[in-house]
């Protein structure tokens, strides 16, 4: 018996050690390990290890992400974010990622980032750049023109931010594209100091993401956006007032999402021969077209939604999913090889519009039956009007049978 308890144990302390193999691994493999990991499930690893204890405040990944914070606590916990950097700088550690997102702009906050943006950028090989101001509709930070220098950025993620101008011909956007040939997914969300975003011939140029929305009061009334990048796959683009799109070919483009964006009968043209490998085309509150026809082979899922009636022939070989919102019926023809797709249809999209049921129902039969080889969720919000015999105390009209 003690042979055997002696052997047991043997074994037992072969398996603890083999366990902890991974902490004899250099100190680069275990931040690339933890680089996987959020702050807190790299906080939560590195106790469960001596060897791990002060990996977590070292790790590649430097994120400091807090939306709801008072002065004083955000002075403080810039401090030790301050520190920490410091132990970065002096320990020669490298960070791939460096992001920064806080809910408002004080003195404390903009001398960190004074301090640390030109550091990071440029002597600890960050690749993904990310600052975000929460608070305020206008934006408080400048952008430092150190980001023109940053020729190892690969994702450049910029909220409530002003970007300076080069030259009057505004070429801002251009010389950060051109400083960094890196660059593939380049996220924009309400800053100032540009009247063109223009992209050519980005060859790595995956994801583009664009909000204009805290824009729209102002000079960027005439933004435009003009992008020629072969190898996106990914392109969001709301609240822009010029986007020029004609003639493009996005041979790679998977996801289009487009919102407030005037559009054409020609750009449905434009996604029908141009983008064969779109597979979400997402048009949200879209103005300038009321009749237009969209035939595409690799479309799954497509989501229209309009302020406004439109009558629309769609040819969706592959439809998986069908969304449509508005607060007007549409007249719609859809062709489609799927056997199972589903139809999502929200009409009016406002419980407030007035409904004259005589003509409205046989409208909505005729929506169904083009739509009739789907599964069909139909959503109506519930009608509410005033009754008069309880002092104006509103009621429910209740369909009692529905066909």
């Amino acid at each position: 018996m003690d042979k055997q308890a002696a052997k047991r144990r043997r074994e037992e302390d072969g398996s603890i050690l083999s366990m902890d193999r991974i902490s004899e691994l250099p100190q680069s493999i275990l931040h690339q390990i933890l680089s996987f990991l959020s702050r807190r499930e790299a906080i939560q690893t590195c106790v469960l290890s001596k060897s791990w204890r002060y990996l977590g405040s070292t790790r590649p990944n430097f994120e400091f992400r807090e939306r709801c914070l008072n002065a004083d606590k955000q002075t403080f916990l810039l401090s030790v974010m301050d520190k920490i950097l410091h132990r970065y700088h002096d320990q020669k550690i490298s960070v791939q990622k460096f992001i920064v997102e806080i809910p408002m702009v004080n003195s404390e906050s903009i001398s960190f980032l004074e301090k640390w943006i030109p550091l990071v950028l440029l002597n600890m090989g960050v690749t993904t750049f990310s600052l975000k101001i929460f608070w305020g509709y206008r934006p408080h930070i400048a952008l430092p023109t150190v980001v023109y220098k940053a020729e190892f950025l690969k994702e450049l993620n910029l909220a409530r931010c002003k970007l300076s101008q080069i030259n009057p011909l505004d070429q801002t956007f251009e010389k950060i594209m051109s400083s960094c040939p890196l660059i593939e997914y380049v996220h924009l969300d309400g800053c100032e100091g540009l009247e063109t975003v223009k992209v050519n011939k980005a060859h790595n140029l995956k994801g583009f993401y664009f909000n204009g929305y805290y824009l729209m009061s102002k000079k960027e009334d005439g933004l435009s956006i003009e992008i020629d990048a072969p190898t996106i796959e990914s392109m969001s683009i709301l609240c822009c007032p010029n986007w020029f799109h004609h003639h493009k070919n996005f041979p790679y483009l998977k996801c289009l999402h487009l919102d407030y964006v005037p559009l054409s009968t020609k750009s449905f043209d434009s996604f029908s021969c141009n983008y064969p490998s779109l597979e979400e085309l997402s048009l949200q509150y879209c103005h300038g077209f009321e009749e237009f026809q969209l035939s595409s082979r690799s479309i799954k899922h497509l989501a229209i939604w309009v302020n406004r009636s439109i009558k629309a022939a769609i040819g969706a070989t592959n439809i998986l999913y069908f969304e449509f919102r508005s607060d007007f019926l549409p007249s719609i023809t859809f062709t489609t090889t799927s056997s199972e797709w589903k139809s999502d249809i929200h009409l009016p999209n406002r419980s407030d519009i007035h409904i004259d049921a005589s003509s409205w129902f046989p409208k909505l039969n005729e929506l169904l039956k083009a739509l009739s080889h789907s599964e069909i969720s139909l959503n109506i919000p519930l009608l509410v009007v005033p009754d008069t015999t309880y002092g104006g105390v509103c009621k429910t009209v209740v369909v009692e049978k529905l066909r």
